[in-house]
């Protein structure tokens, strides 16, 4: 059985829904990279755009490379995957399998942060597993 988060499909033109920040910006974390994060939905020609911290990092139009881990995907310069293009726009195509992943309401959490390398690199991934991470921070009740 698959649980709706909205009981709404996403208009298209809600694109981005910024996430609040885990740590105010007084708040030490040590040398962790800071995470920005959005929702955004995916096109109905399968593309997304990114939300306006990643357009800034990446500078495209760029070709960079995407990755799988598990139901995550990576894109960045560099390292192993398919290439992939990122229009002057910051529209990038979702690969098949993370579109199927996003059903059943068709939006993507998007994280944008900096590698180890000081590169940029956006991570995607199906709202489930937020839902997931929120059910654990919040516990059996």
């Amino acid at each position: 059985m698959v649980t709706r988060l909205w009981p709404y499909r996403t208009p298209e033109l809600w694109t981005q829904l910024p996430l609040p920040r885990l740590f105010g910006e007084e708040d030490e974390v040590g040398d962790a990279v800071r995470w920005s994060f959005a929702i955004v939905t995916i096109e109905r020609a399968g593309r997304v755009t990114l939300p306006a911290v990643a357009r800034t990092a990446i500078e495209g139009p760029v070709m960079l490379r995407l990755s799988s881990r598990g139901a995550v995907a990576l894109l960045r310069d560099g390292g192993g995957g398919r290439p992939v293009a990122v229009d002057g726009r910051g529209r990038v195509v979702v690969p098949c399998w993370l579109r199927d992943a996003a059903d059943p309401n068709g939006s993507l959490l998007v994280g944008t942060g900096t590698g180890h390398d000081g590169e940029p690199v956006v991570l995607f991934a199906p709202l489930r597993l937020l839902c997931g991470f929120a059910d654990a921070m919040v516990g059996d009740r």
